[in-house]
């Protein structure tokens, strides 16, 4: 699990599965999550950096 502080009114969390990725926002009013299956040009749910 991977957590940073998002401003001062956020934590934002990235959890890595085996074969899929959660990622999303805690906020005091709301919380938010998107799983995904990763990135297949990346490292696992990490998204590619520069180009292709």
């Amino acid at each position: 699990m991977n957590a940073r502080q998002n401003g001062d009114r956020a934590v934002g969390f990235l959890i890595v599965a085996p074969s899929m990725c959660l990622e999303g926002s805690m906020y005091r009013e709301a919380a938010q999550a998107d799983a995904f299956g990763g990135y297949p040009d990346g490292s696992d749910c990490e998204p590619p950096r520069g180009g292709h």
